[in-house]
């Protein structure tokens, strides 16, 4: 999402598409700041003026938070592999290539990587709950799983695409890996830019709907994304965009 040191400084898909907006909001003086998300939070919700630039909407961020109309349009987490072994889900997929977790861990036989207190979905946290003789959890780092999946230490994870992306080219693997999608979770997640619900916060998101519908139906903004993403996770965007 956003790298504020390091050699990918700047390069997060977040970080570019504020760039953007900010390049396009001409009447304002921008001030970016590195901050964790509480901070940024408090600071939409007791000054005006304060902006977010990745913000999933909520009704309690809603109470305070006026959220631009979509911007981003990104991926849920997936089953991530390694290429050479993508044929090995196959016996767990749809007719549509998803793969069915039932299925899975009912029959699969595999070291899963596992974040521990992680929230990946209601439906993925609902399966890694249920004991299973078949999949053995195994607990790991947040940033770790490419190097597991690397060393066979885990069969499978799951994730973001982007992340994977990240973490594979630190191992100097980008084309490693693959992403499969899984039946039952959303095609695709979508954000916008968030503003305190205060006078000027509303009238920055009015400007900043403006510049989304003037930047039509394929902007260059969402490249900024699908920089990040593999080629089957590639391939899931474009149905979304129709």
């Amino acid at each position: 999402v956003s790298f504020t040191s390091g050699p990918f400084k700047g390069q997060g898909y977040t970080e570019k598409t504020v760039a953007y907006f900010i390049e396009h909001l001409t009447n304002y003086q921008h001030l970016r700041i590195d901050a964790p998300l509480p901070r940024a939070l408090s600071e939409m919700k007791y000054k005006d003026g304060g902006c977010s630039g990745a913000l999933f909407a909520t009704p309690e961020r809603e109470d305070y938070i006026k959220f631009s109309d979509q911007i981003y349009q990104g991926l849920p987490n997936r089953i991530i592999i390694l290429t050479e072994r993508r044929d090995e889900l196959v016996p767990f997929q749809t007719a549509t290539g998803l793969v069915d977790l039932d299925a899975l861990f009912a029959k699969g036989a595999f070291n899963i990587g596992i974040v521990d207190n992680r929230f990946y979905s209601t439906q993925i946290n609902g399966h890694l709950s249920q004991p299973s003789s078949n999949l053995r959890p195994v607990s790991m780092p947040f940033d770790r799983y490419a190097v597991m999946l690397l060393r066979g230490r885990i069969d499978l994870a799951f994730g973001f695409p982007p992340e994977a992306t990240y973490q594979f080219i630190n191992q100097n693997a980008p084309d490693a890996f693959t992403t499969v999608a899984i039946e039952g979770e959303p095609t695709w997640l979508s954000a916008g830019i968030g503003c305190s619900d205060q006078p000027l916060g509303r009238q920055v998101i009015a400007d900043i709907n403006s510049i989304i519908a003037a930047a039509g139906p394929d902007p260059v903004y969402r490249q900024y994304y699908e920089e990040w993403l593999d080629a089957g996770s590639k391939a899931s965007m474009h149905p979304a965009r129709q």
